[in-house]
């Protein structure tokens, strides 16, 4: 893991960025978005890249696993995060570790991590939390 990458994830310099080695591309928008969004026009989008992030949760675990991360910062990273990538033998590492993560009023679980809680199908999850978003669109 490129600890420079990780220094600024820590100071809020950028929120979310792929390293494949040579390039450095910075990731825009809250939540899974920035995982979901290249995964929708090519799921192999992360095959052999870091990806540093400042929340990973199962979700985004699991998004990265099936599209074939090699390893994965989150500053915030969830146990079921943690279990899904070492399941799928990507390197990870973390500043904190949290039982699960909140939603965004931190009154229970975040809903995306919830919509995969008992998923462990990797090809599985990219549909359920496709369907979870688009439910939390409508509703806003």
């Amino acid at each position: 893991m490129n600890n420079s990458i990780i220094r600024r994830i820590k100071s809020r310099d950028i929120q979310f960025a792929v390293f494949d080695g040579k390039n450095l591309i910075e990731g825009k928008g809250i939540g899974v978005k920035p995982i979901v969004t290249p995964m929708r026009e090519n799921q192999e989008y992360f095959k052999g890249k870091e990806v540093y992030d400042t929340i990973i949760g199962k979700a985004a675990a699991m998004l990265l696993a099936y599209s074939g991360a090699t390893s994965v910062y989150g500053e915030v990273m969830s146990e079921h995060a943690v279990n899904m990538l070492k399941q799928n033998g990507i390197k990870y590492q973390y500043e904190t570790l949290v039982p699960y993560i909140k939603n965004r009023e931190h009154d229970g679980m975040c809903p995306l991590e919830e919509a995969v809680r008992n998923e462990d199908n990797l090809e599985n999850a990219f549909d359920l939390i496709e369907k979870c978003i688009a439910e939390l669109m409508n509703k806003h």
